[in-house]
């Protein structure tokens, strides 16, 4: 089954952290937070630590991401990459992979590529050729509009990823023994028609959380067909005094239904 894990403000953290299958980490947030960096360093929970490229906008330092590799010891990192830059995220790849790193840290690459299909295989075949054991396939790239031509962006960019992945497996490019991650979502429905594809692993998606903190909970997340104008960027440090916590489990609770997974029963308390 699926691994999911969810990205959430600082606050909620250690909370939301126990409802995860793994942990995800963001490497710029070590430097921005102690609190943030104490929960890594003590987690014994399998760790999959990102770039934080999607979150800056622009490369991370080399030596920062080195420094918390060696420090947080994560199961997996994900190499840098850049959406829909083929040529740069080549680059990071081939340079990365000649980086000397603790050897039982998974290095996880990401698939960047525009308007070519023929690019976007010819990197995973690469990937695969050079030993990779597992591929990252990001969301939102214009790359997946061809498969699925819709008028709502999100809907054609959603479906088109899973179009385009179980064309991958139908042409025998993505093999029965390979293990991917898919990275974020614009529709969290689109994990539905994954649940009988065994080679996705894990994945990883701040959807549910960005939804139920900007009101959209329940039915209305369940027949979303918009992504959240909110990011974690924008809420990150947000105080846990302004986010409802139920409205984060019951859109969550929605995600687990899609993938399969049983609900979460939690226990609230009343503040003394």
């Amino acid at each position: 089954m699926i691994k999911v894990s969810h990205e959430v403000p600082i606050s909620i953290l250690s909370y939301i952290g126990k409802l995860n299958d793994y942990q995800y980490c963001l490497p710029h947030l070590l430097d921005e937070s102690l609190r943030y960096r104490e929960y890594f360093k003590l987690s014994s929970d399998y760790i999959i630590m990102d770039n934080s490229m999607h979150e800056l906008g622009e490369p991370y330092s080399k030596d920062k991401l080195l420094r918390w590799i060696d420090e947080i010891k994560p199961n997996e990192f994900i190499i840098p990459d850049k959406l829909e830059d083929f040529f740069y995220t080549v680059t990071q790849v081939e340079e990365w992979s000649k980086i000397n790193i603790d050897e039982d840290i998974l290095k996880v690459p990401v698939i960047q590529s525009s308007n070519f299909d023929s690019d976007f295989i010819s990197l995973y075949l690469t990937y695969k050729k050079m030993g990779f054991n597992k591929i990252c396939i990001p969301y939102g790239i214009s790359l997946y509009d061809k498969y699925f031509p819709h008028p709502n962006k999100h809907i054609r960019r959603s479906m088109g990823r899973v179009i385009l992945i179980l064309k991958m497996i139908e042409d025998n490019i993505i093999s029965q023994n390979d293990k991917l991650h898919l990275l974020g979502c614009n529709l969290p429905w689109e994990f539905k028609f994954y649940q009988d594809i065994p080679q996705i692993e894990t994945i990883d998606t701040s959807n549910p959380v960005m939804a139920a903190l900007e009101g959209i909970v329940g039915e209305d997340y369940y027949n979303i067909d918009y992504k959240p104008k909110l990011n974690l960027n924008k809420c990150i440090h947000w105080d846990s005094d302004k986010i409802n916590l139920k409205d984060v489990i019951t859109n969550i609770n929605i995600f687990k239904k899609w993938l399969g997974k049983n609900e979460y029963q939690p226990c609230f308390h009343r503040r003394s």
